[in-house]
């Protein structure tokens, strides 16, 4: 099991914080409002750390905020931080859908499909956060800038995902073990 850090939050407090940000949050926007929560506001971890968790998270199958929720729980407070991270990451928005589907049978039109638009153009900002700090910790070394570079003409090429992963994991791994780390964190 993991060692709890002295300034880390409670098994509450984790699942709240985990609740609030999936509540209050849309789309890929989760990922950049969990960064100001463990990052910013609450300084649970370090930059590097929820970056490193991030990756982490992103290749793992299911959904990114709950991949990162999970690890980071497990990070500051071994398995009951993960479930209780997970389980406040899923719990509200599963009730949110719920509802949302009963209340979409009986409203429809175009103000709801500009309620839609407008919740969606809302999750680019968080998003393109997180990108630009990832880019920023990813692209230090060549190959780290080489493999931002592959994945992104990839995504344009419409290269299929696992191709796409497995390349740029054999690209990252070849790059550390033939050239080695240039910085620390």
């Amino acid at each position: 099991m993991t060692e709890v850090k002295q300034n880390g939050p409670s098994v509450l407090q984790m699942f709240t914080i985990a609740f609030k940000v999936s509540m209050f949050s849309f789309g890929g926007g989760v990922s950049g409002w969990t960064f100001r929560e463990f990052v910013n506001k609450r300084a649970w971890v370090t930059e590097v750390e929820f970056l490193s968790d991030m990756a982490a998270a992103r290749i793992l199958p299911g959904a990114n905020s709950a991949n990162v929720t999970a690890i980071l729980g497990y990070r500051l407070l071994g398995v009951r931080g993960a479930i209780a991270g997970l389980a406040g990451n899923l719990i509200g928005p599963f009730c949110l859908v719920l509802a949302i589907f009963y209340l979409l049978r009986w409203f429809t039109g175009p103000a709801m499909d500009a309620v839609m638009q407008g919740a969606a153009a809302g999750a680019i900002g968080p998003v393109f956060y997180v990108m630009v700090r990832s880019i920023r910790h990813g692209g230090k070394e060549w190959y780290g800038a080489l493999v931002l570079i592959a994945t992104a003409v990839a995504v344009l090429a419409k290269i299929p995902l696992l191709l796409t992963v497995a390349v740029a994991l054999c690209i990252s791994f070849a790059g550390v073990r033939l050239f080695g780390r240039t910085h620390e964190g």
